[in-house]
């Protein structure tokens, strides 16, 4: 299968890449990434949004994946359409931006005092809740951030059948698309760095140990990307497997970003935990994005029972963790 995005897609990402790339590292890009429609993607046109698919979500999440921020980006492409289908009330005015939405798993909800309210899905139930209502979870990311609030709902909207099973599965696709953005990122600045950082008067990039672990790094993350574009493809073609292969993408990506960061600080050095250094806030993405629509343990529990109602193996291709 060919997995090469098309002219329109690549246009798509080229401007998330200009809209990230002119905003000051100080601010988000949230007013611009609304202007294009980030909130509408997966909306359906008669609904006021684009009416696209995932393989164009996963285009533009890889962009924002590039830089460490803090703003739930996969919230905000996948909660339309659940608003679309039980509160429509809300949706014109998260697709012009003016209401900022996070989405909870498992009771946790992701950088809450971004946003104003909070969706919360407990089965083929949805509940809408005031981010003020949500309660700061001790978990904190590698810097020391609060980055998990708790939040429950009291009151429930019935979903259609099958659109919760999508919302997580485009969720998890979404996800696997931003830590590959996130573990590139941590791989050109070790690249970079390796190609101007001198030891004993030769670039450390000349290094033969430097060299296999940035290939390795290279490699993995090159290995998950058509895991992902595979789960893209799979949602937005209904073939029945996206939510396995979902889970494949996500456990794939995560694994390779994290170890695209983790080289990118060991080829740093001391200066890539400084706060002038981005990597640092690179790994400490990649570790709270990875397991924020399911832990590790959970999507190889649910990638196992997949495969067993199949009856048949699929190719994990190194997506797990020592």
């Amino acid at each position: 299968m060919d997995f090469a995005f098309t002219a329109e897609q690549r246009a798509m990402a080229g401007t998330v890449r200009d809209i990230v790339a002119a905003t000051p590292d100080t601010a988000e890009p949230w007013a611009a990434i609304t202007g294009i429609g980030l909130p509408g993607l997966l909306v359906p046109e008669e609904l006021g949004g684009l009416g696209l698919g995932m393989v164009e979500g996963i285009a533009a999440v890889e962009e924002l994946g590039r830089r460490a921020t803090r703003f739930p980006w996969v919230a905000a492409v996948i909660t339309g359409p659940l608003l679309a289908t039980a509160v429509p009330e809300l949706l014109p005015d998260v697709l012009t931006g003016a209401h900022r939405l996070g989405c909870a798993h498992a009771g946790l909800v992701l950088d809450a005092d971004l946003v104003s309210s909070v969706l919360v899905v407990d089965g083929h139930r949805l509940g809408v809740v005031p981010a003020a209502a949500a309660a700061p979870f001790a978990r904190r990311d590698l810097l020391g951030r609060p980055r998990w609030w708790t939040v429950s709902a009291t009151a429930w909207t019935d979903l259609p059948a099958g659109t919760a099973v999508d919302a997580l599965a485009c969720a998890r696709t979404a996800t696997a698309a931003y830590l590959i953005g996130t573990g590139a990122a941590a791989l050109a600045l070790a690249v970079e760095h390796a190609r101007t950082r001198e030891q004993f008067g030769v670039a450390i990039g000349s290094f033969q140990a430097v060299k296999h672990q940035l290939a390795d790094a290279h490699t993995a993350l090159a290995m998950a990307r058509p895991l992902v574009a595979g789960a893209a493809v799979a949602r937005d073609t209904g073939i029945g497997s996206a939510g396995r292969d979902a889970c494949v993408a996500v456990l794939a990506a995560g694994a390779a970003a994290e170890r695209a960061a983790r080289v990118a600080l060991q080829v740093h050095g001391a200066i890539g935990y400084t706060d002038e250094c981005a990597v640092g806030a690179l790994l400490a993405q990649v570790l709270v994005a990875a397991p924020a629509w399911g832990s590790e343990s959970a999507l190889r529990d649910e990638l196992a029972r997949a495969m067993a109602t199949e009856g048949r193996l699929v190719p994990v291709g190194g997506a797990g963790r020592d």
